[in-house]
């Protein structure tokens, strides 16, 4: 595709699918853990988005949320805080605040959540995960997957609080969504683990053992390793190794 807009100049200013493409190289390049290379490719779909004659700054919308989960796993936490507020901002002026025009508006929430708590700001990340679970309710629905997602972010901040019934609802209505789909293997594994942990807050110490065997059988079949393979026991699981199999927009 590069060779054909190449050969033809004048496509960069009406059509977008070499933007796209460059957003989706960088999309496949983080689902391989390559976050450097997926910097490099969003940082190009930018590019060549901004050469279309009827651009918007938020065509780059999907890029800039993108390029802004990069550098949060790469440890660009500054970097990451700026362009999620930049281009929030551009939704905001173009849509107005909290706008339902899509999906896009609550990626931007849901990554300004994390990259809060990872720079130890526990109310302010929950803050925006909330306003990105009620932004995926009414933009996707109730039983959306991206909605999932958030509901399990929204149970770790009301574990975080001992808030134990309010992460239980939120634990179940997000495995109820995932198993809409065997796809969601990885996503299932940690809203289970989660779980786990909620019933042995309770003290519930059967249901919590039943519950942390299930997240480490969901956790192998995600994996694919086999039992006579080495394997971490039950006990030996933590948070990072479920998130490791989540999918860079679902953490």
């Amino acid at each position: 595709m590069v060779a054909e807009f190449e050969a033809k100049p004048q496509l960069l200013q009406r059509d977008m699918r070499l933007a796209i493409s460059w957003n989706e190289l960088g999309n496949a390049h983080m689902l391989s853990r390559q976050w450097a290379l997926g910097e490099e490719c969003y940082n190009r779909s930018i590019e060549t988005m901004r050469y279309l004659a009827f651009f918007k700054e938020t065509n780059l919308s999907p890029p800039v949320v993108n390029l802004s989960l990069s550098f949060w796993l790469q440890g660009k936490l500054d970097a990451a805080l700026d362009h999620l507020v930049a281009g929030l901002r551009e939704r905001e002026k173009a849509f107005g605040n909290d706008d339902r025009e899509s999906f896009f508006t609550g990626r931007f929430l849901h990554a300004l959540g994390n990259i809060k708590a990872e720079l130890g700001k526990k109310e302010e990340s929950l803050m925006f995960h909330r306003k990105a679970l009620l932004h995926y309710k009414s933009t996707l629905g109730n039983n959306h997957h991206r909605t999932a997602d958030v509901c399990v972010k929204v149970a770790e901040h009301s574990i975080r609080l001992k808030q134990k019934d309010t992460a239980m609802a939120l634990l179940d209505h997000a495995l109820k969504a995932y198993s809409n789909s065997e796809t969601y293997v990885p996503e299932k594994a940690r809203a289970m683990f989660k779980r786990s942990q909620v019933l042995k807050m309770m003290q519930n110490k059967t249901d919590a053992d039943e519950a942390l065997q299930e997240a480490m059988d969901l956790y192998y079949e995600a994996t694919g390793k086999e039992e006579n393979t080495k394997r971490k026991k039950a006990e030996e699981l933590v948070d990072q190794d479920f998130v490791e199999l989540i999918a860079f927009w679902s953490r």
